[in-house]
């Protein structure tokens, strides 16, 4: 149900922009797939955009792919480390480190899509965008597009 729910805001947040919303912040780890930016039709006011976005689609398909023999697999918890993976199940922390590098394939449509969105988003002042950009390791992506 989740995935559905995750899909439905998907769909719903082009329709928004469409109106006359003007800054579209997307944090706190979200979910997002090239549903995002698809279609035609112009963003015709939105001048910022903020992505913060995780490895994984609400599908559950994976922008990040790696060698999942490079990982640890012997790393121990405890009753102690809950709060940690509680982190790690909500998408705070990444679960699968192994994962270390952009799918071309995923990772690709994703940024295609945003790009040609981009050409519909004639005032856009501020595009900002990171992905996987946790504390653990070096394997997040950061960019901007600024208009100034």
């Amino acid at each position: 149900m989740e995935s559905l729910s995750q899909e439905v805001l998907l769909l719903t947040i082009p329709h928004l922009c469409r109106s006359s919303l003007e800054a579209l912040n997307l944090t706190r780890s979200c979910l997002i797939s090239p549903v995002l930016f698809n279609g035609t039709a112009p963003f015709p006011y939105l001048q910022n955009l903020n992505i913060d976005a995780v490895m994984l689609t609400y599908d559950g398909r994976w922008y990040y792919t790696g060698d999942y023999s490079s990982m640890n697999c012997h790393l121990q918890y405890s009753a102690e480390d809950t709060e940690r993976g509680e982190a790690m199940l909500n998408g705070q922390e990444p679960h699968h480190l192994w994962r270390t590098e952009p799918d071309p394939e995923m990772f690709g449509a994703l940024v295609k899509s945003m790009a040609e969105g981009m050409n519909r988003m004639p005032r856009l002042l501020l595009l900002e965008f990171c992905m996987a950009m946790h504390p653990t390791g070096d394997h997040g992506i950061l960019f901007m597009y600024s208009e100034a």
